[in-house]
């Protein structure tokens, strides 16, 4: 008695009429006597994100209206999964500036994040940029598509920073709440990888410092709450884990600049993280390889350098030792090594830690691949230049024969040639 529920009663199929083209949202003004006038909405998600615009302060309607606005665009009538219906940008702007109000922590009691908001919001961003949904953002023009992609990461990004930083500060014993927080992070990684997956978009895209630093942190979360045993959470944290490699991955071959980025930002730290607690997982070894060697390829010898001092040489060697038998791994694992043996360090490096012996074991197992052979020759060459204890190295692992087949077997290839003969001639003068 007395009490309005605002949660929409959804027993009653409500048919959407066709969808809205308005540029703005509707807005409502007043006349002299105090009536009100307004453009009738055209659909549900247009009322809902009306609602939303009208009521930003009211933390009960807005929570209420985001968890109906989630329900009509995942699981939407059967008139609107037969043409996709394009998300009105101007309208999405109304619910990303709710994200970002309802992050705000200096709220009345210090504290305003709104878990409900968030997950719900973040639901929905996270249907909209799949690319088969009855809601997207992707038939708009490329432009507009682009502008407002890059509002839903700053948007995204912004919110998992809060989001982190709660969970990293929250009590691992509250199973519950780290649920939430893995919950909501693993939502959010899912959108930034969407994004980025998208060839077109990609380009268009502008990254900045904290779109790499959430990515890498989210990843190293995945690590500190790895012995957390909600299989909830757990999947969750495969799931970050997961698309935070396919993120690094992806910026990992684009220029100097956001390769500098990712190692500026936590980037390598993450990965070698990764890599050191879990040895056991094959493929998760092989693409951290990988990723490490398109970092690795960057013109700045100080950010290299820094690598090589933070251990990414030591992570790589141990993969190569725990899998060499698979190709993949050494490949990647072999590509790092040649960018990143470029000090009197690293050859210290590689002597004590068997890397010499780890790359002529990946020669001699892989012999049809010719990007390990050329790597490896790299990496031999330049150890050679190391003194005469090094050459000795080098020579008790049987290089010097595996090298003069490889010689032989790739006569055409210049890098062979060039540190294959050039390893070769080292040695004889010993």
């Amino acid at each position: 008695d007395g009490v309005v529920s605002l949660r929409p009663e959804f027993d009653i199929i409500v048919e959407e009429p066709p969808f809205f083209n308005t540029d703005t949202p509707p807005t409502f003004s007043s006349n002299n006597n105090h009536s009100h006038s307004y453009h009738r909405p055209s659909s549900p998600i247009e009322a809902l994100i009306t609602t939303l615009h009208e009521n930003l302060s009211d933390t009960a309607i807005i929570q209420e209206t985001c968890a109906s606005l989630k329900k009509l665009v995942l699981f939407p009538s059967n008139d609107s999964k037969k043409t996709t219906k394009t998300i009105n940008a101007a309208l999405l702007q109304t619910l990303l500036t709710v994200m970002r109000i309802y992050q705000d922590r200096s709220g009345e009691n210090g504290e305003r994040f709104n878990t409900r908001v968030q997950v719900d919001s973040l639901s929905i961003l996270e249907r909209i940029t799949s690319t088969n949904t009855s809601y997207t953002i992707y038939e708009l023009p490329l432009e507009s598509t682009a502008e407002i992609s890059q509002n839903i990461m700053d948007t995204v990004v912004s919110v998992m920073d809060v989001i982190i930083a709660a969970w990293l500060s929250s009590d691992k014993s509250n199973k519950e709440r780290q649920h939430t927080m893995a919950r909501l992070t693993r939502k959010g990684i899912v959108v930034i990888s969407k994004l980025l997956e998208n060839s077109s978009l990609n380009k268009q895209l502008i990254l900045r410092d904290e779109h790499v630093r959430v990515t890498s942190d989210a990843i190293k979360m995945t690590q500190m709450n790895s012995s957390n045993n909600e299989s909830s959470t757990s999947s969750s944290l495969v799931i970050i884990l997961e698309k935070g490699f396919s993120i690094l991955e992806m910026l990992s071959q684009k220029n100097n600049g956001t390769k500098g980025m990712l190692v500026r930002n936590g980037g390598t730290e993450a990965i070698m993280n990764v890599m050191a607690k879990n040895s056991n997982d094959a493929a998760l070894q092989g693409k951290a390889c990988a990723i490490l060697s398109h970092l690795c390829n960057i013109d700045d010898l100080s950010l290299k350098q820094s690598m090589v001092s933070n251990g990414a040489i030591d992570v790589t060697i141990r993969a190569m030792f725990e899998y060499k038998h698979d190709q993949y791994t050494q490949r990647g694992a072999c590509a790092a090594l040649a960018r990143l043996c470029i000090s009197d360090e690293a050859i210290q490096i590689m002597v004590v830690n068997s890397g010499i012996l780890a790359t002529v074991q990946a020669m001699n197992k892989f012999q049809d691949c010719k990007e390990i052979q050329a790597d490896g020759c790299f990496v031999l060459a330049f150890l050679a230049e190391g003194g005469l204890e090094v050459k000795y190295a080098i020579e008790s692992t049987g290089a010097l024969n595996i090298i003069s087949k490889v010689v032989k077997r790739y006569p055409n290839d210049d890098d062979v040639q060039l540190n294959g003969t050039c390893v070769i001639s080292l040695l004889s003068d010993m």
